[in-house]
């Protein structure tokens, strides 16, 4: 109840405040009504008189250059009949214009037809001497006309040589054109010439004609001092000089009035304005009474719109509160979603930066093995004779095609990974058998840098275990690579494996692989996972890689559930650890390893032995590359360079001819997907059994999934390895076998 009088109150002496503001608001408003200065109102005229010679000035160059136009094209003429000259002048005007052709002495034809004279014809000279090319004609009986016009040359009417091009108007039409009037009407406008002879006029001149002499009707006139002009001598001086001003007039019959005037642009004539004194100031009066009212009003709804915002804010504080306690969340929010954005665009700047140094090592790393396959196949050319060079370069180029091979594995590899379709391909095996085969693809290089290298399994109990083999040995060769990478000439790499502890199917073992290389620091080793990351080292900068090795570790480590972790100091060394769980499966017997491998060596190859293949390849140079691997391997081939003629081979062929089909997939006329599509639609008795298999640069994941969906059995990425080929083709005749 307090609070409620409180607010009464104030809002009732605002409103008093406010009531007594508009009282003294209106009397100020209307007492200077009275002060109004004379300087006003002579500037207003001046302005006055100076828009309404712009206007003149307008009609006047219009019409001048609507002669001028007429001028330049009837000398373009010359000889015209009258017919002629009517219809060229009717085409020229428009019809608010009269125009017609004079002679010398007088004969006129206008654009209407008319013909006659103009009398007297000797007032038509001055018209021509001084610039003064308008004249006012009165003859009697009727309206004075104004006459504008200008000299020709080389033109004939009939014979009849022309002297002048003239247009003419009635003084109402004229006036009526130039559409002006000053101060609603109450302005008299007059235009005079020298001699102050009113030309031109908007109101009905007296009888007196006295008043025809505009001079005449203020040389007895008082006038007061304004604009440095104080008596009529002063007066016409400067309406002669032609300047533009307004002064305060009063005439000896007490005409009390204010005189404007301005000079008409490239003629000796005068625009003047006279307008009674007390209209003028009548006229401002009644503008600063309405600006007084409308200041009054604005004031009283300012005022009213005041009160009503004191009442909103002091019935409504509580929810200006709110809404500031609401905005102030709002721009809580809106920080934390700037810092969460700004730390998006960090990351997606360093992954930026990051792919941007990837792509100019990738470029030196592909570039130099590259440049070892050209340079060796250079000079085997030029050795072709010398069997030891031929071996050693072809070896040379073995090594660096491997080296280039496995950069583009690596990226391939990160790209399925991240893409998320790598999964694990779990089968039962041996950690002796794998961590074997890992020591003879590693220790060659071990032993060629120089390196004491030790592995230890001794702690590892249960040796059947169920896992990706290929992904395991992936793991294991990307840490001793890249410790043999950064471990000078002559250092001291281990591998150990050990079983942590086993509980229920499942045992924990963890792969550990030290060094006493280069080390690294530690703000890098925050870093080492990321991928395209190299640590910037002089020391280091030779060594090729993609920084994609320990981010591909890390991933397939996850992938298996396991982790990764490190300890590294520089001129010290790197240790790696990994620890993953692996489902154990019962032993099995086995053969020796001499029984095996002399069975992987009676089995090698002997799946393509004997099989004639049909072989779609555009390139000349692979296809003579596979022909050559084919017959190696005891198969033999046909090569099609074309989809088109792969297929139209499959069906001209007899059943049984080919047993299967390596398909590459860009080729011109009919590609891979069509041509094997083609293939499985067509009338040949084989054409749904026969094997296909994509043979493709084309190796990502969706290029394998489009070759399945075409109706491929199994894809097989260049270069081709006879290896991977000879297991390709075994799954898929062992498939075809089960179906």
């Amino acid at each position: 109840m307090k609070n409620l009088k409180i607010r009464t109150g104030i809002i009732v002496a605002i409103l008093v405040v406010a009531l007594a503001a508009v009282f003294l608001l209106q009397k100020y408003t209307l007492s200077s009504v009275n002060n109004v200065s004379e300087d006003t109102a002579l500037s207003l005229l001046s302005d006055n008189v100076n828009q309404v010679r712009e206007v003149l000035d307008n009609q006047l160059n219009n019409i001048w250059g609507r002669m001028e136009m007429v001028d330049s094209a009837l000398n373009a003429v010359g000889d015209m009949s009258g017919e002629e000259a009517i219809t060229y002048l009717e085409s020229s005007v428009p019809d608010a214009y009269r125009v017609m052709l004079v002679s010398k002495e007088g004969a006129y034809i206008d654009q209407k037809g008319e013909v006659g004279f103009l009398e007297p014809a000797e007032k038509l000279y001055p018209l021509f001497l001084d610039n003064q090319r308008i004249c006012i004609l009165s003859q009697e009986g009727q309206q004075d006309t104004l006459l504008f016009g200008m000299p020709v040359s080389t033109v004939t009417v009939d014979g009849i040589e022309v002297q002048y091009l003239m247009m003419y108007f009635s003084l109402d039409t004229f006036m009526d054109l130039l559409s002006v009037e000053s101060f609603a009407g109450n302005g008299k406008i007059r235009v005079v010439n020298q001699e102050g002879l009113v030309l031109l006029y908007t109101d009905n001149l007296e009888d007196d004609k006295k008043s025809y002499y505009f001079f005449k009707v203020y040389e007895s006139a008082r006038f007061v001092e304004g604009q440095g002009i104080s008596d009529f001598e002063s007066f016409r001086d400067s309406v002669l000089r032609g300047e533009n001003h307004a002064v305060h007039v009063i005439t000896p019959d007490g005409e009390d009035s204010i005189i404007s005037y301005a000079k008409v642009t490239g003629i000796d004539w005068y625009v003047t304005i006279v307008v009674d004194y007390e209209s003028v100031l009548g006229e401002l009066d009644e503008n600063i009474q309405s600006i007084g009212r409308i200041s009054i009003l604005a004031t009283m709804i300012v005022v009213l719109l005041a009160i009503i915002l004191v009442g909103l804010i002091s019935l409504d504080i509580h929810k200006i509160r709110t809404e500031k306690q609401q905005l102030q969340e709002l721009n809580e929010s809106l920080e934390r979603a700037k810092e969460v954005t700004e730390e998006a665009l960090e990351i997606a700047e360093n992954a930026n930066r990051s792919k941007s140094y990837f792509l100019s090592n990738m470029s030196h790393d592909i570039r130099t093995p590259m440049n070892a396959i050209v340079g060796f196949t250079t000079l085997l050319k030029q050795e072709a004779d010398n069997p030891e060079k031929v071996r050693e370069y072809t070896e040379k180029i073995a090594v660096s095609n491997k080296h280039l091979l496995g950069l583009i594995n690596d990226v391939l590899d990160m790209s399925r990974i991240e893409s998320g379709k790598t999964t694990l391909n779990l089968s039962e095996e041996s950690i002796t058998k794998i961590v074997r085969e890992m020591d003879l693809m590693i220790r060659p290089q071990m032993n060629e840098r120089g390196h004491t290298f030790t592995i230890d399994t001794g702690h590892v109990i249960h040796d059947a275990i169920v896992v990706d083999k290929v992904r395991l040995n992936q793991i294991c060769i990307n840490l001793l690579s890249n410790a043999l990478k950064y471990t000078p000439d002559y250092g001291c790499i281990q591998f150990e494996m050990r079983e942590l502890y086993a509980s229920g199917h499942s045992a924990h073992y963890r792969i550990t692989v030290s060094d006493n290389g280069y080390g690294m620091g530690q703000e890098f080793q925050e870093h080492i996972f990321d991928s395209f990351s190299r640590e910037e080292d002089s020391r280091t900068s030779k060594i090729h890689g993609t920084g994609l090795g320990m981010a591909i570790t890390k991933k397939l480590v996850d992938l298996m559930g396991g982790t990764i972790s490190l300890e590294s100091k520089k001129g010290v060394g790197t240790t790696f650890t990994v620890d993953i769980p692996f489902q154990m499966s019962q032993p099995q017997n086995s053969l020796s390893e001499d029984v095996v491998q002399k069975e992987e060596e009676h089995k090698k190859y002997t799946t393509l032995a004997g099989k004639h293949i049909l072989v779609a390849e555009d390139n000349e140079l692979n296809a003579e590359i596979i022909s050559g691997l084919l017959v190696m391997v005891g198969a033999t081939c046909e090569i099609c360079e074309d989809g088109q003629k792969t297929l139209e081979a499959f069906e001209n062929s007899k059943p049984g001819t080919y047993d299967l089909i390596l398909m590459d997939v860009q080729m011109p006329v009919m590609n891979g997907y069509e041509a094997t599509e083609a293939i499985r639609t067509c009338s040949h008795i084989q054409a749904r059994e026969i094997p296909i298999i994509a043979m493709t640069a084309n190796a990502f994941t969706e290029d394998i999934q489009n070759s399945l969906k075409a109706g491929m059995n199994a894809h097989v990425a260049k270069p081709v390895d006879m290896r991977i080929l000879e297991n390709t083709v075994k799954q898929v005749l062992n498939i075809e076998k089960e179906s």
